[in-house]
């Protein structure tokens, strides 16, 4: 018999206290890479404030917060295909730039 996909998601999951120390050494590596000093006051008021602000709320019942779970998934997966598309023309735009310097700069005459 076969299990619906997600069904199985709890048992699945990192033991609670690893994913715990998981998410706060990713998080501080993520704001150490981003050059946040967690000592100044600003900083943090600032990290808490991005943090409360990022996480919808999500239904009490089981049944809805799964809805709610996938609906999200569905979204960043959505948001993740924009990015990339949104980078890959970036990326592009950029090549076309420096194509372009590099004609110039190889064109121009000394003054």
């Amino acid at each position: 018999e076969e299990e619906e996909e997600g069904e199985d998601d709890i048992e699945e999951a990192i033991p609670f206290d690893e994913y715990h120390d998981l998410l706060q050494s990713t998080l501080f590596q993520l704001l150490e890479e981003k050059n946040y000093d967690l000592r100044n006051a600003k900083a943090q008021k600032i990290v808490l404030s991005i943090l409360n602000t990022s996480f919808p709320y999500l239904r009490d019942n089981a049944d809805d917060r799964d809805r709610d779970l996938d609906k999200l998934c569905s979204e960043l997966s959505i948001l993740r295909g924009r990015k990339a598309k949104k980078e890959g023309g970036r990326v592009q735009q950029q090549q076309l730039n420096q194509s372009v310097l590099r004609t110039s700069v190889a064109g121009s005459t000394a003054w």
